[in-house]
This record gives structure tokens, C-alpha cells and sequence, in this order.
């Protein structure tokens, strides 16, 4: 086994990143895959919604202090720090002091490829390994997109939401050339969909004229127990399996299964 890793990233916050993680995740999970999600955001909305915080002290140990270590070409043991979820996936924790090893890998050679030698000590484990970036390009991003076999876009309606694509794209094809020549998008989700507004018709047209045919069908229509479910530290399948947030992230992981090339478990 070795896994897949999936970065999810854009150059905009409020696109429903961490939601898409999660909601994916789990339900990769759910066809009986493996899955380790991995929280570089600073913000820890991720490591917060799964049940954990290091304010709450439930994480003395985060990916900060791994990039820490191997950014210094020290040994570190990546496994002590990953923590298992009542949601039925692993973690690997964020905290706020993440934002520092921005700066930090600025004097540090071959910078943009730490997530990569950390990822390399677990992948062995996993049938899926997801990132949930920050919203912006800056060292961690590019490490996320160095590290990773293929990048997922989340995307909704909000003016400069176009923009953010044509960055992200733009960055991921740098990262391509020069430090992971396998990094393919692995295709744009909707977030938030509404198809009775004109401008989420025209930002999916946007994308789709970018992107041609890699806009996943399923996309996400607003769903308040989304949120909810994160609130509580739930899955949206454990916390309300019958909502349309349920549904539509339910479709959304079996288009990405079958773009992954793995069979669709039906008991």
C-alpha cells in the first residue's frame, strides 16, 4: 500500500476547503479506505473540527514541530504525532505556531520538499493522504502541492474566487516543473451551489473554459449541516447521513474514486 495524497487548495479563503477535506475523507473512509488527513493550515479549522486543539491540549505534538525537526535534517518520528478521530480517520494536527515555519523554511535548502520527506515516513500506511492547505500560496502550499500526486480545487461564486483558480493553476504548474513532475489536477468542485444564480453559473463556465473537463459533476449545494456537523465534531454522514450535504459529498467521493482508478465497494 502507498497512498494517494490529494492536496485540497486554492487562493482564496471561504471556498469550503476544510469542509471538502473532511467531508471527503470521511467518506473515502466509508468505502473502506485508509485515510490520513493532514491539517498545514495555520488556522486548524481541520484539527479543530476532528476533536482537537492544542489549546484544549489535546495535540502537544504538531506538524510544527516535524517540519521543525526535518527542516534542520533531524530525525523525527512522524507517527508518534498522528492522532486517531472518532470520525474514523487518522490526523496529523496543525497549530497556530505553524504559521512561523513559513518564514522559517525561507533559509532552509530544498525547502519546498519537507511535507514530501515527512508524507514519506507514513504513506506506506494509507490508502489516501488529504491536505487541507492554507488560503494562500506561500511555503507550506507549495510544500502541500510538492508533496502531493494530484491538487482538487474547491470553488464557489465569490468574485475574486476566479482569480484564486487562476493562481493556484498557475503555481501548480511551477510545482510541476520544477519539483514534482507527477502533480496533476484531479478536478474543480463547487461548493455552495446554487444553479438558480447567474453567478454561480458563470463562475462554473469560468472553470470549466479553464479546466475543461476536469469540473466534477457532483457538486455541493448550501447545506447548513455542514457546519453543523463540524460544530460537533462530526461527519456529515455520522451527523445528518440523509442531508444533501450528506448526498452530495457522498457523489463527489465516488467521482474521485473513479478518477483514482478505485473500484466502488457495494455490499
Amino acid at each position: 500500500m502507498s497512498a494517494k495524497i490529494i492536496s485540497i487548495a486554492i487562493q482564496k479563503g471561504g471556498t469550503g476547503k476544510t469542509t471538502t477535506a473532511y467531508a471527503l475523507g470521511t467518506g473515502l473512509k466509508k468505502y473502506g479506505m485508509k485515510v490520513l488527513l493532514v491539517d498545514i493550515d495555520p488556522q486548524a479549522n481541520l484539527t479543530l473540527g476532528l476533536g482537537h486543539h492544542d489549546s484544549l491540549n489535546t495535540v502537544p505534538k504538531t506538524l510544527y514541530e516535524a517540519i521543525w525537526a526535518v527542516s534542520k535534517e533531524q530525525d523525527y518520528d512522524v507517527k508518534g504525532i498522528i492522532r486517531q478521530t472518532s470520525a474514523g480517520v487518522d490526523l496529523l494536527p496543525s497549530t497556530k505556531h505553524l504559521g512561523a515555519s513559513d518564514h522559517e523554511l525561507i533559509q532552509v535548502d530544498n525547502r519546498q520538499l519537507v511535507l514530501k520527506s515527512i508524507l514519506d515516513q507514513v504513506k506506506e500506511d494509507y490508502d489516501i493522504i488529504i491536505i487541507d492547505t492554507p488560503p494562500k500560496i506561500d511555503n507550506l502550499t507549495i510544500n502541500a502541492l510538492s508533496a502531493s500526486d494530484y491538487y482538487l480545487i474547491p470553488l464557489n461564486a465569490e468574485y475574486f474566487a476566479a482569480s484564486g483558480l487562476e493562481l493556484l493553476v498557475d503555481t501548480a504548474d511551477r510545482v510541476k516543473e520544477h519539483f514534482n513532475p507527477g502533480l496533476e489536477c484531479l478536478g474543480v468542485v463547487m461548493n455552495r451551489f446554487n444553479p438558480h444564480k447567474i453567478a454561480m453559473r458563470n463562475m462554473a463556465t469560468f472553470a470549466e473554459n479553464r479546466l475543461g473537463n476536469l469540473i466534477f459533476q457532483g457538486h455541493i449545494r448550501e447545506n447548513v449541516a455542514l457546519m453543523e456537523a463540524q460544530m460537533v465534531n462530526q461527519s456529515i454522514f455520522d451527523y445528518m447521513p440523509d442531508s444533501n450535504g450528506a448526498k452530495d459529498f457522498d457523489a463527489l467521493t465516488q467521482e474521485v474514486m473513479a478518477r483514482l482508478q478505485i473500484p466502488v465497494k457495494t455490499s
